[in-house]
């Protein structure tokens, strides 16, 4: 079976730029942090996230409030730092338009999942795929569209792969897109 990676790249960056100018449409008065696309490759998942510092306030205010106890060793900014790439607790999570992606992404994306069955190592070609999408995103200037923190960044990474990990792929894929 071969997979047309270009084709599976320009499909994801096409659904996302929707998805991005969308959200971006309706979130004018705020300040974003962080924008992620958080897959898994052995499904070909692509979740889009984003995050503000008053999500993240809210998030961690309400741990704290809940669970008391367990976060009474920590002040509310030692875990807005522990939580501030946490993907799976951003405000806005999952900000695609799933009937869209329903329809033209998730057959490709069980395509993927079958190639990947057949062949392990295609999970990293499916992640360096994932970069270079959302590298062409950010070359785009989709990420311009919103008011942003001095600290705003982009990220992707693997169902359960580290930051770090995900950090060294996508600075090795920004490489060899920039010639660096």
């Amino acid at each position: 079976m071969a997979i047309d990676w270009p084709k599976i790249e320009a499909t994801i960056f096409s659904l996302a730029s929707d998805d991005i100018r969308k959200f971006a449409a309706k979130h004018t008065d705020e300040v974003f942090y962080g924008f992620f696309m958080d897959c898994n490759s052995i499904h070909g998942d692509v979740l889009l996230h984003m995050n503000t510092p008053d999500k993240l306030r809210q998030g961690v205010e309400a741990a704290r409030n809940k669970n008391p106890e367990y976060y009474a060793n920590m002040s509310v900014e030692e875990l807005e730092d522990k939580w501030r790439w946490e993907a799976g607790d951003w405000g806005y999570f999952e900000i695609n338009t799933w009937d869209i992606w329903k329809h033209k992404w998730w057959p490709i994306a069980k395509q993927i999942e079958r190639y990947i069955e057949e062949d392990m190592s295609a999970a990293e070609t499916f992640m360096r795929s994932a970069c270079r999408v959302l590298l062409k995103l950010e070359s785009a200037g989709l990420f311009k569209l919103f008011r942003a923190t001095d600290y705003f960044a982009i990220w992707c990474a693997d169902h359960d792969e580290s930051l770090q990990d995900a950090k060294k792929r996508l600075d090795a894929v920004r490489g060899g897109i920039c010639g660096s």
